[in-house]
């Protein structure tokens, strides 16, 4: 299993665990796909297929992972677009180029805040790895 999850108190805390960079951040977003589900399945017929490209600046791969999630809820929040895949990511230096592909949702029952640092490491170190808790 490539992401699982684990008791938290109020939160949601998910586990990565990943053999590649691209690997890494799409079991990361199929685990938020699958909290997003528990809260919008009703929703799923209205579902509309997009791909977006974004980038990214951080300093150290903590900030990289976390300036990913932080992205991921204001594009949910504020552009109603939530990323099921990473078609590509490229690095260059202190930043990083995503193309994602994901769906256009008309309604959102929203589901995550933000991400949190309680708790939050990241290891890429020959693997690829993160524990990250997340504000729902």
């Amino acid at each position: 299993m490539a992401y699982y999850f684990e008791d938290h108190t109020a939160d949601i805390m998910i586990v990565i665990e990943s053999n590649s960079l691209l690997s890494f951040f799409n079991d990361l977003l199929e685990a938020l796909w699958q909290i997003f589900l528990s809260k919008n399945e009703d929703q799923k017929q209205d579902f509309v297929e997009k791909k977006m490209e974004f980038q990214i600046n951080f300093d150290n791969n903590e900030e990289f992972v976390f300036n990913f999630l932080s992205k991921y809820v204001y594009l949910l929040e504020v552009e109603r677009f939530v990323m099921k895949e990473v078609e590509k990511v490229e690095i260059f230096q202190k930043n990083a180029l995503f193309l994602v592909k994901g769906f256009w949702v008309k309604k959102i029952v929203s589901f995550i805040k933000a991400p949190t640092y309680h708790n939050f490491e990241v290891d890429f170190d020959g693997y690829y790895k993160c524990r990250v808790v997340l504000d729902v």
